[in-house]
């Protein structure tokens, strides 16, 4: 059974891996400082981050996992809140160089990381941010309609 503990910012994929750890935690959105400028000021938001580490027969390091919850973005049709839900999976294979992208699985992107710990904050900023919508506008119902 894998062990479960708090998310923390940082963390050493490799040695995560091959004890296939799973990490499961929330995660403040408001340190996430380049998705900040996209909530409103006021909002709480938090998201709940689970990841499992594990290796794959190359000996490439893989993050599986979700992150889920919802944030509180500007509609930019009547510039009131817009909740957007998220659940979102997250499908990592660490690596150091273009030369090991031939290692990587089918269906997983490249983290590339030169160091040992890498920024587990950023990872999970960096999948809300390829999907956050780039409009959001309310279906209907906005205060201007």
């Amino acid at each position: 059974m894998a062990n479960e503990i708090d998310l923390p910012t940082h963390a050493d994929p490799n040695r995560l891996a091959k004890r296939q750890v799973r990490l499961a935690g929330r995660l403040d959105l408001h340190k996430l400082t380049r998705l900040t400028p996209l909530l409103l000021a006021s909002a709480e938001s938090c998201c709940q981050v689970v990841l499992a580490f594990s290796l794959n027969e190359r000996g490439v390091s893989l993050i599986q996992g979700r992150v889920t919850g919802c944030l509180q973005l500007v509609c930019q049709r009547c510039l009131g809140a817009f909740a957007w839900d998220f659940n979102l999976p997250i499908n990592l294979a660490v690596i150091k160089s273009e030369t090991e992208e031939a290692k990587i699985p089918s269906g997983f992107e490249a983290l590339f990381s030169l160091e040992e710990a890498v920024n587990l904050n950023e990872a999970v900023e960096d999948e809300l941010l390829l999907n956050v919508p780039n409009y959001p506008v309310h279906e209907n119902n906005c205060k201007n309609d």
